[in-house]
C-alpha cells in the first residue's frame, strides 16, 4: 500500500444513543469544507469497537459507502482507538483517535492500493 501524498485530514463522531456514529471530517483535500459521515455498527453490541457499514458525502456531493473497523489498543504505552475505513474504489483509510466524552476525535489518512 502507498499513502497519499500529503494526504491527511480529521473526523469528529459524535456516539449517538443508539450506537451509531456522526460524523464531520475535512480534510486537506476538499477545500476546507466540512462535511458529514454517518457509520452504523453491523452488529448490536455494546461500545464503540466493532464493525460498520459507513456513509459519507463529498464535496462533489457524490454518496459513498463501504465499511468502518474500529480497534481499542490498549498498552503499556498507548490507549487509543485505531480505525480502517474501505471503500470499493480501492481507497482506504487509516485513523487512530481519542474518545473525549461522546465524541470520538480521529485524524486519518489515506492510501491507494
Amino acid at each position: 500500500m502507498e499513502y497519499l501524498k500529503d494526504f491527511f485530514g480529521i473526523v469528529v463522531f459524535s456516539i449517538e444513543d443508539d450506537g451509531c456514529l456522526n460524523g464531520l471530517w475535512t480534510n486537506i483535500a476538499n477545500e476546507s469544507k466540512i462535511m458529514n459521515e454517518i457509520a452504523k455498527k453491523k452488529k448490536k453490541e455494546s461500545g464503540i469497537t466493532g464493525e460498520y457499514n459507513v456513509t459519507y458525502i463529498e464535496v462533489d456531493e457524490k454518496i459513498y459507502k463501504g465499511s468502518l473497523k474500529i480497534d481499542f489498543v490498549n498498552d503499556e504505552e498507548n490507549t487509543f482507538y485505531l480505525l480502517k475505513w474501505k471503500f470499493n474504489d480501492g481507497v482506504e483509510f487509516f485513523g487512530k483517535g481519542f474518545k473525549i466524552g461522546k465524541q470520538l476525535v480521529v485524524s486519518y489518512r489515506g492510501v491507494v492500493k
